[in-house]
């Protein structure tokens, strides 16, 4: 038993391990290659920030509804609408319309401050304005999964330092490990499914991807929502 529980701790170290040196590469190389031509291969570069983006907006959601939870603030929310079911999907779609909004103008903000500063240079964009747009996309909808899938952990577990941990949870230290375990769900996780959406990686369709990563934003909200039926209202 204990052979078997220092196996998966040294499997869990070593699998975070891997992705903080894959991360420290990526960034280095980023620096390195960028010093020449910052902007222009700096928009290559921003077709990977969705997955960021499914991180921010999944730890705004999770603050969003815990807080709720935490002050208090939901219990008069309750008492007006008995049907809590409406008021937590109330709270859902609010979350995210914010999440997909936030991501929608951080990259568009991005891109356009790029464009500004490319004339001062002697280089171009390197993406088409057929892939901006295909980043716009993926950025609203990455920033409406990420942001549900956090209020649904935040409704879930009610407190903001428990939501926020689940958050890094769910989509840092899990995805890394459940590969570890099980090699051909690498195609399903949050990263990679990201990358397709912004036409960085061809591992699923586009439509798939869409699909998973809705997955990975519904389960939580499902348990969020079921939990929240279930408990007493203070």
């Amino acid at each position: 038993m204990l052979g078997k529980i220092a196996d998966f701790l040294m499997t869990w170290i070593e699998a975070v391990m891997s992705t903080l040196a894959v991360a420290f590469m990526d960034a280095w190389t980023v620096i390195e290659q960028s010093y020449r031509r910052p902007f222009s291969h700096f928009m290559v570069r921003a077709k990977f920030v969705v997955y960021p983006l499914i991180a921010v907006a999944a730890l705004f959601g999770a603050i969003a509804v815990a807080r709720e939870f935490g002050h208090h603030t939901v219990i008069p929310t309750f008492l007006a609408s008995p049907r809590r079911h409406r008021a937590v999907l109330a709270q859902f779609g609010a979350v995210a319309v914010g999440g997909s909004v936030l991501s929608v103008v951080g990259t568009a903000l991005t891109i356009v401050a790029v464009a500004l500063a490319l004339p001062t240079t002697e280089f171009r964009f390197l993406i088409s304005g057929g892939h901006i747009v295909q980043l716009l996309g993926a950025a609203m909808l990455a920033g409406a999964t990420g942001a549900v899938l956090g209020a649904g952990l935040g409704a879930l577990i009610r407190t903001v330092g428990g939501a926020v941990t689940g958050v890094t949870i769910a989509l840092i230290i899990a995805p890394p490990l459940i590969v570890q375990l099980a090699s051909e769900t690498a195609s399903w996780m949050p990263g990679v499914l990201a990358n397709v959406l912004s036409g960085t990686g061809s591992d699923v369709t586009v439509p798939s991807a869409i699909a998973a990563l809705a997955a990975w934003a519904l389960i939580p909200a499902a348990l969020g929502l079921v939990a929240v039926q279930r408990r007493d209202v203070a």
